[in-house]
């Protein structure tokens, strides 16, 4: 895995770190803030050739939107995802 991270973000008793993503997934680590000790680490698959339109991390859930698709919800502590049969673009997102 590359050493190379594209994000940080922090929630009541964990640090999750998202690196830079491959053609086909994201890879995410999941860092207990107490020790730094890795907790979980896992591949997030994505849509090849789609661009990510945002990554966001919410408590223990990530929000994933890429390009043309539909919304995603991940836990992060489950390592569950939903699919929400909402689909939006960003540009509609923010018009007046």
């Amino acid at each position: 895995m590359t050493s190379q991270y594209f994000f940080i973000y922090s929630s009541p008793g964990i640090m999750l770190l998202i690196y830079d993503r491959t053609p086909s997934y994201v890879p995410l680590k999941i860092l207990s803030i107490e020790d730094g000790k890795p907790l979980k680490f896992f591949k997030h698959l994505l849509h090849r050739n789609k661009k990510i339109d945002f990554i966001e991390q919410f408590n223990e859930k990530l929000l994933v939107k890429q390009e043309d698709e539909n919304f995603q919800i991940l836990d992060v502590c489950h390592i569950h995802e939903i699919y929400v049969n909402l689909f939006f673009s960003l540009s509609y997102c923010m018009q007046d």
